[in-house]
């Protein structure tokens, strides 16, 4: 690390890992990478009871190297660990502040107990990271892959905007070219589901863009979102009753309301892989995107907007993914349990 650097912010990273140890050292090989270096890393597994504990171990002591992969754009950006990071494996009992601030290591395993969902699991390091006057925090998603410069592109940008927190654009990991969304998407109150920003678009014609107004739109999506420790003082953490899905809805709308700017940096970008927290079980995609929405719906907005999607929500689910039964079960499963979940934290 040079001077520069070593007076530069520490960006805390924090990166959840549920039973997809591959994809998640994949996403820590290209972190290690990165141009700025003044990183921590935190991976938050969530009780995946599988042995990826045991692979994050064994890639941090040089045991466990990953293939090169066939995408000639991503290529250069992992499979080339040869410097095992310093690492550590804390206990979820054990986590505490005094710890958190006592870290020499590059790498913290944080062992869950229990899987407890996006904002419980990333809250564990944001609420330590608001103790910090000057770092930052990036909230990774584990199925993404980080070019070289991307963080330091990102905080550059910050750095320079007051009363901001950022995204870069996200391209599809299998077609590199494209945008899975430019970070950001509007949540339809009416319609009870969001929908994304350039889908599809060409990365090299967006990132040639000059700026991006946040009035075009709702949210900045969690996939990555980078917070300064400010922002977690001033607007808060994620909203806990979410347990997937809609809590970055919820942050970027209380983030606007206390005058904070949802930003786009086009100069920026990462690979995502999309979906990989319910690959293979598409039901629970519905069931839990609808009851993110929904408690949005409940928190956020009226009695009308909820009960106009009631309907539309499965209209979408069809539309999304064909006419399915199995799906339109799961969609309602996950209206009812918003309404449940909502009940039970007004009861307490």
């Amino acid at each position: 690390m040079n001077q520069e650097q070593k007076n530069s912010p520490v960006v805390h990273i924090s990166i959840i890992n549920w039973k997809r140890w591959r994809d998640t050292i994949e996403c820590i090989d290209s972190l290690l990478r990165q141009n700025y270096t003044n990183i921590k890393i935190y991976i938050i597994d969530n009780a995946s009871g599988d042995e990826s504990v045991e692979k994050f171990t064994a890639y941090c002591e040089g045991k466990l190297h990953i293939d090169q992969p066939n995408n000639k754009e991503i290529v250069n950006s992992i499979g080339h660990n040869s410097i095992p990071p310093t690492y550590r494996i804390v206990e979820e009992a054990n986590w505490t502040l005094e710890l958190f601030n006592q870290n020499p290591t590059i790498i913290t395993i944080l062992k869950n107990t229990k899987n407890y969902g996006f904002g419980f699991a990333h809250n564990q390091i944001l609420r330590f990271i608001a103790t910090r006057e000057h770092d930052f925090s990036w909230i990774l998603n584990n199925d993404t892959i980080i070019p070289a410069e991307t963080l330091q592109v990102l905080i550059q940008g910050l750095n320079n905007t007051p009363k901001t927190f950022a995204t870069p654009l996200l391209a599809y990991y299998d077609e590199p070219s494209l945008l899975q969304c430019n970070g950001t998407a509007n949540f339809l109150p009416y319609f009870g589901f969001a929908k994304m920003n350039e889908k599809l678009a060409n990365l090299p014609a967006v990132m040639n863009k000059h700026s991006f107004s946040d009035s075009y739109y709702t949210f900045i999506s969690g996939t990555a979102l980078c917070l300064p420790s400010l922002f977690l003082r001033e607007v808060g953490f994620f909203d806990e009753l979410f347990f997937m899905y809609s809590e970055d809805v919820d942050l970027s709308l209380r983030a606007k309301k206390k005058g904070w700017k949802a930003s786009v940096n086009n100069k920026s970008y990462l690979y995502h892989k999309e979906g990989k927290s319910t690959a293979g079980r598409k039901h629970l995609f519905y069931e839990f995107y609808t009851r993110g929405n929904f408690l949005l719906l409940l928190k956020q907005f009226g009695i009308i907007q909820i009960l106009t999607s009631i309907p539309l929500s499965l209209i979408h689910t069809v539309l999304m993914g064909g006419f399915s039964i199995r799906n339109l079960w799961f969609t309602i499963r996950g209206i009812r349990s918003a309404f449940v979940i909502w009940n039970a934290h007004k009861i307490n």
